[in-house]
């Protein structure tokens, strides 16, 4: 019990490290976000210079491009097929150690998801 104790220290400390830091950036974000209603609110005084940065996105921050239909189901097709693979050796190894005999029926869900996985 005393062995652990030093790890869960680290560990609460770390979760709290954590919280900590994501709620600090979430506050920024909103104070920034609060800064630039209230500058548009106003607007008289507002040089279009820094009216044109308020309203840019961060340049660190850009927006990835959007992905086309097609890549998006490649890539959902590509993880789905690995779990249909990982399903299917999972199946066929329990159908083998499974009783002192093979069970024909899990070996067979296990060639049919591993073989449709390999499709997808």
């Amino acid at each position: 019990m005393n062995n652990i104790l030093p790890f869960a220290i680290v560990a609460i400390a770390l979760i709290v490290f954590a919280i900590v830091w994501t709620w600090a950036l979430v506050r920024n974000q909103q104070m920034k976000h609060e800064l630039k209603l209230k500058v548009l609110e106003k607007g008289r005084d507002v040089d279009p210079q820094l009216l044109a940065s308020l309203l840019a996105v961060d340049r660190g921050r850009a927006p990835p491009p959007q992905k086309s239909v097609a890549e998006q189901h490649r890539d959902a097709g590509g993880f789905i097929g690995f779990l249909f693979l990982v399903a299917g050796l999972i199946f066929a190894f329990v159908g083998m150690v499974r009783g002192p005999e093979l069970s024909w029926p899990l070996l067979g869900l296990g060639a049919f998801s591993f073989a449709f996985g390999y499709r997808c």
